[in-house]
Formats: structure tokens, sequence, C-alpha cells
């Protein structure tokens, strides 16, 4: 028998078979469909390859890196112009695909940062291995080009807060603005909060001339971006006044005065009556519509006198005195008034002299040892 009646005769024998048993051939397809699958899905696959932000803290979502450092350190953002970016190739299986969860997460090592100072930021590199793709094995991870990030040593300082105006002033107005607390504690890179004197504040001016009571609860947005932030809760207000460039005066007389005594005074001394002196004139000056509402107040002015000063302990000019005061002797200091300005920051109003001399007599002093 020939080979090709052989090759013939297997041929027909398969028809045969296949066209008896089509249970079978149906059973066959499916494995095999269910075979290519199999080897599809373990098959390695580009899942990811997009341009990502590379950026630190918590709460950051889409298509970005969210870098964590060592405590003590912070991503330096003063140094790039523009925002930090990178080329992200992530490959695996192709069955991954979808559990790839964002953003990416990278831990930068401490041994990396270890030379770096706080006179300066540093640019570290990124490297694929720091980044950490949750529930996935076998992923292979890479950069279009090399990526470095600055870092710098993170300081906390404590600065004074002043507002300056978020937009041009009318003609002829100028904005003033009273913060409480007047000074607060911030946290950032290093080599920008020592360059920092003060923290600026962006305020809105009043509409008119008028004063407006704020809270504010965030840090300006150029200095958010720089990594400039609250070093803990704090609740700040600010009193926003706009007023007129033109200045008047006013005087007020009889303002009471009373003198206080420090719980652990270093000098022993007794005033002599009457300790509330009612004497004083203060000469007040501020926006000449403020001086004219004021004027015509004559409750405000009342309370003012009352309110105004509170005289610095007279321990602090007994203690220039040197030598004890005799039995029946009677000396008389000069003791420096000071000027609360809580009494005169709701008008608008400042003393023309920010301290006043007040003559206290006294009738005994010796130092307490």
């Amino acid at each position: 028998m020939s080979a090709e009646a052989t090759t013939a005769g297997f041929g027909s024998t398969l028809r045969r078979f296949l066209a008896r048993f089509w249970l079978a051939k149906l059973f066959a397809l499916a494995l095999a469909v269910l075979f290519v699958l199999l080897i599809d899905r373990e098959l390695q696959d580009t899942l990811y390859s997009e341009v990502v932000s590379i950026v630190a803290g918590e709460g950051i979502t889409g298509n970005a890196i969210s870098v964590t450092l060592p405590p003590g350190f912070t991503l330096a953002r003063e140094g790039a112009a523009t925002p930090l970016t990178a080329l992200l190739h992530v490959k695996g299986r192709r069955k991954d695909r979808g559990r790839l969860q964002l953003p990416f997460r990278a831990v930068i090592p401490d041994e990396r940062l270890a030379s770096i100072g706080v006179e300066r930021s540093e640019w570290v590199s990124l490297e694929p291995a720091d980044l950490q793709v949750a529930a996935l094995t076998g992923v292979e991870i890479s950069f279009g080009n090399p990526v470095r990030i600055p870092v710098a040593r993170e300081d906390e300082l404590e600065l004074e807060v002043r507002g300056v105006p978020a937009a041009p002033l009318p003609d002829g107005f100028e904005m003033a603005a009273e913060f409480t607390p007047s000074r607060v504690w911030v946290r950032g890179p290093a080599p920008l909060l020592r360059r920092l004197r003060t923290l600026d504040l962006p305020l809105q001016a009043p509409p008119g001339e008028s004063a407006e009571s704020r809270e504010i609860s965030s840090m300006p947005p150029e200095l958010q971006r720089l990594g400039v932030r609250w070093s803990e809760d704090i609740k700040l207000t600010a009193v926003v006044r706009l007023t007129s460039r033109e200045a008047d005066s006013l005087v007020l007389p009889n303002v009471r005065i009373v003198v206080l005594r420090s719980l652990k005074p270093a000098f022993d001394f007794a005033l002599e009556p009457p300790y509330e002196l009612e004497h004083m004139n203060v000469t007040l000056v501020g926006p000449r519509s403020a001086i004219m509402r004021l004027k015509e107040d004559a409750h405000a002015l009342q309370r003012l006198r009352s309110e105004l000063l509170v005289l610095v302990p007279a321990e602090r000019a007994a203690e220039r005195e040197r030598t004890p005061i005799a039995p029946g002797e009677k000396r008389v200091l000069e003791v420096l008034a000071s000027l609360p300005s809580e009494a005169l920051a709701p008008h608008g109003l400042a003393p023309k002299e920010k301290r006043l001399v007040v003559p206290v007599a006294v009738t005994r002093l010796k130092r307490i040892l």
C-alpha cells in the first residue's frame, strides 16, 4: 500500500470521526480557546505609560507619584520653576491591567538624604525601586528619563503676621490689618524659612471706608506650593480696615490710669494714694472720618477714658533705683504707661505717643533678696 493511500485513509477516518462525534469537536475547540486566553493573561504587556506629577503629602488623587520622605525632610519646590513630572512606564501581566492603584506611592530611603543640610536644598534621585505597587507581582517599573526631585531639611519658625492688599486699593486709601495672634509658628523647607522675615497674607480690602473681621484658615497658595504650612491648628483672625490717608487728631482728657503690681516683685514698695490717676491727656490720631465718628459718639469717648490706659508695673521703674527710701521719705518715680491697641483698634485709631510717662510717688522701696 502506498503512502498516499495511507494518508488519504487517515483523513477520511478523522472526518468521519468528527462528523459522528460533534460533541468532542466542540469540547476540543473550547479547550483550545481557554488555553489561548490563559496564555494571553500571563503575557507581559504595558499596563501604564503616562506623564505623572511628582508631589508630596496626603490626599493626592489622579496621575501622580506621591512621595513619602523621612521625618524632618520635605519636598522643596522653591528651586523648581515648573511642576515636577516624570514619564512612567509600568509593565506586567495583562490580567493586572485593571488592578493598578493611583496615585503611585514612593518612599525615599533615609541614606539617600544624609548629605542634605539646612542651608540649601539638594536634587535627589527618584528610583523605580522606590515605587510601591500594591498587590501586584512581577511588575517592571521604569522612567522615560532619570528623575531627580528637590529635597530640603524641614524647619519650624515663628513669624509676625502682616496683611497685604490682595488687589490695588482706591486712590487716597490704605489698608491695615490687626491679627490675633500677631505671631504664628509655621513649618516648611529650612532654606526658605531662613529668608522669611514676616508671614504676609493677601487680604481683600473692605468695601468703602470701614472695618471687617475675618478668619484666616489657609496658607496663601503661593506659600503652600513652596511647602509652607501651619505648625499646628490655630485660629487666626484679622480685623481688616480700609482708611483714607487724610488724618486728624483728637485730645482725650482725664483718662484713667491704673497702677499695677506684679505678683512677684523684685522690690518691696508702697504707693502713695491715689493709686488711680485721673489727669492724663492722650492725643489720638487716625483717619479724619474715624475721628469725626468718635467725636459724635459720647458713649465711645467715655468708654475710652475708662479703658484706654494701663500702667506698666511700677517695679520696672523701681529697678532703676539703687538706694532704699528712708522712713518718712517720699520719692517720685517716672513710670511708663502702656497704650493697649485692643481699645483703639476697633475705632481705627492710634496714640500719637506710643508710651506716656506718669509720675508715681513711692514711700517705701527696698530690694527683696
